[in-house]
């Protein structure tokens, strides 16, 4: 019998509809007297989509020389091993072969195999929902065996159990021990041999179909089918493409990234509401871990790199989205030695555009950013500064510079219809930037933004707006780097000379191929925004030196995300806890390839689920500026 048909029979429907109250009655069963686990992707799991891929790792620790050597033989040096025992062989005789075929010297060889041991024990992590079975097995009183088709010793492999959490079984069946091979059934004839029981009485768990799955369900055992990582990822509609192009890239950094998600995502065994349609699982730590968490790590990655290359002395990460960057930079930072240290900068578009304000050009430009239609009250407060009283307005609309309801709408950057209230409000708008002035350039100074280095902005992009405000207030050359870069940032870094750098693309034409990173900028920007509400003007204590910030009050529902934003938070600094360990563990060099990074956004916000369009409404971020108010 198979404890959940296979072969024709088998459906992917009833492998999620299995649960750990169905496996656990099958293994209370009295006649049940042994339950046979496979180790390697069913007790442990790798962060890699190819398990071969750990010899790849180790071509390339070895060094050039040593690696390319060791790619050519190792693989021919085990089969011809094996052939000349006529039985299953371990890494004793694999590098003792090694070595005859290769010609490297013993001392070498002795490193080489060593280097192997290291990066398998390196690369496991156990897996949760199997070893909790296992656990069950032995509460049950039944008879638990590990039994493995690998090469490595039994030290090492129990070393990896141990320091897993992985204890109590009974004994151990290495085919490199015993010279008999699951995939050839003569280990399972030696295991019942061993075990004095028949077929029936065993219960078989593995991931490999022919070797766990079909070979002891024909000898009339029973099996339980638990599937790797990377197979319930080729059965996701979204998630398919990424490792198909992963896989065929043949790139280790590209492997291991996507490697770590399907780990953190797929390595449960029971599913209650897996969906294909699903990019990650529906839970704002998910998101953190398989979206936020990539994106952001492959970002400051490359932006440490090219502020060193630049000879950027510091980095001013922009408030709100940039919070979170400058905590992952930081991280980063620190993880890597770099260089360029960090501040935080509480800016706003309102905040810096209105104190350097000095006539009509200034003011039209202002007007000419995006505005949904709203009241002309709300435009003219989030623009300007300008509060006028309800008298003011009913002189204007007598006046005819008003539009019917006083409503106020900009596209495409027309404003003529604009032009003659802005014309009337010319001299509150440059008596409130001249108000203004002094607490910015107070607070600017505060933070070093004129002492003479090098320095650069930080922030999600996309036109360097506050960038070209700095530029101009401080007549001085302000450089910045950003996630992406529109056809806007190219006039800037041209008019003043500075350097605008975007990392997953620079200078996008926004049209109808525009990147989703560009076009579904918003979903990105509520992802990374902070609890804190936007700063909207600085001012000077009088009578002293200290700066007063005023920052906007947060609404109830902005509040109300704080604890969402949190999970994701929580879920994408795992990421990078687990991206930074793989790199100090398995790869020295590993870092996010930036292509997967935008993928994997991209791919969310593209086609979302119905359940991950759920999860990006409960987020809610404002837009006063644009006249979107809250926006959900």
């Amino acid at each position: 019998d198979t404890l959940f048909p296979r072969s024709s029979a088998w459906g992917f429907e009833q492998y999620l509809g299995q649960t750990s109250a169905s496996v656990q009655a099958v293994i209370s069963q009295e006649d049940l007297k042994v339950v046979v686990f496979d180790i390697f992707d069913t007790l442990l799991l790798r962060p890699l989509l190819n398990p071969e891929s750990t010899k790849a790792i180790v071509a390339k620790r070895a060094g050039a020389e040593i690696g390319k050597a060791y790619l050519r033989f190792r693989a021919e040096a085990e089969g011809l091993a094996r052939q000349q025992a006529g039985r299953d062989v371990g890494l004793d005789d694999i590098f003792e072969t090694f070595e005859t075929l290769s010609g490297i010297p013993a001392d070498v060889v002795a490193q080489l195999r060593k280097l192997e041991e290291s990066v398998e024990q390196a690369a496991v992590a156990p897996r949760p929902d199997v070893v909790a079975i296992m656990q069950f097995a032995l509460s049950q009183g039944k008879r638990v065996v590990l039994a493995s088709d690998m090469y490595l010793p039994r030290s090492v492999i129990e070393s990896m159990l141990s320091t897993h959490g992985i204890v109590g079984w009974h004994t151990l069946y290495l085919s490199s021990d015993i010279g008999l091979r699951k995939d050839s059934g003569d280990m399972y004839r030696h295991i019942l041999e061993k075990e004095l029981v028949s077929p029936d009485q065993i219960l078989m768990v593995g991931d490999n179909e022919h070797a766990d799955v079909q070979i002891p369900g024909d000898m009339g055992m029973k099996v339980w089918h638990v599937m790797r990582p990377v197979e319930m990822a080729r059965a996701a509609t979204r998630l398919a493409p990424l490792v198909k192009q992963a896989l065929a890239k043949n790139d280790l950094n590209e492997e291991l990234a996507l490697g770590l998600l399907l780990r953190s995502n797929l390595s449960p065994v029971f599913y209650s509401n897996f969906s294909s349609l699903d990019l990650v699982p529906p839970s704002y730590q998910a998101m953190g871990y398989s979206v936020l968490g990539p994106l952001v790590l492959s970002f400051v990655q490359w932006l440490a790199q090219q502020a060193a290359l630049d000879g950027t002395e510091r980095l001013y990460f922009l408030s709100r989205e940039g919070e979170f960057l400058k905590k992952v930079y930081d991280i980063w930072a620190k993880e890597i030695d770099a260089p360029v240290p960090s501040k935080y900068l509480v800016l706003s578009r309102r905040a810096v555009s209105v104190p350097m304000i000095q006539g009509a050009e200034e003011i039209e430009a202002i007007a000419r950013t995006v505005y949904f239609e709203n009241d002309a009250a709300s435009f003219v407060r989030e623009r300007y500064g300008v509060v006028l009283t309800e008298d003011e307005w009913a002189s204007f609309e007598r006046e005819g510079l008003l539009d019917v309801g006083r409503q106020v709408e900009v596209t495409d950057g027309q404003i003529d219809h604009l032009k003659p209230l802005l014309a009337a409000l010319t001299p509150r708008i440059l008596a409130q930037a001249q108000a203004e002035l002094p607490g910015v350039w107070a607070y600017l100074d505060g933070v070093g933004l004129k002492d003479g280095k090098k320095f650069a902005l930080v922030d999600v992009g996309y036109s360097a707006t506050i960038q070209g405000r700095l530029n101009q207030l401080l007549r001085s050359k302000v450089h910045g780097y950003y996630m992406m870069t529109d056809s806007r940032a190219e006039a800037v870094a041209s008019r003043f000379d500075v350097t605008v750098q975007g990392c997953f693309g620079q200078y996008v034409v926004f049209n109808d191929d525009a990147t989703a990173l560009l076009r579904q900028s918003f979903d990105l920007e509520k992802l990374l925004s902070s609890d804190e509400g936007q700063i909207i003007r600085y001012s000077v204590v009088p009578g002293s030196v200290t700066v007063s910030p005023e920052v906007r009050s947060l609404s109830r529902d902005e509040v109300r995300c704080q604890p969402i934003r949190a999970e994701i938070r929580k879920g994408a600094l795992q990421f990078v806890e687990d991206a930074i360990a793989t790199r100090n563990t398995l790869l020295g060099d590993f870092v996010v390839p930036q292509s997967l990074g935008r993928s994997l956004y991209e791919t969310l916000v593209k086609n979302p689920s119905e359940r991950e369009v759920s999860l990006l409404r409960e987020l809610v971020l404002d837009d006063y500026y644009c006249g979107r108010d809250l926006v959900s």
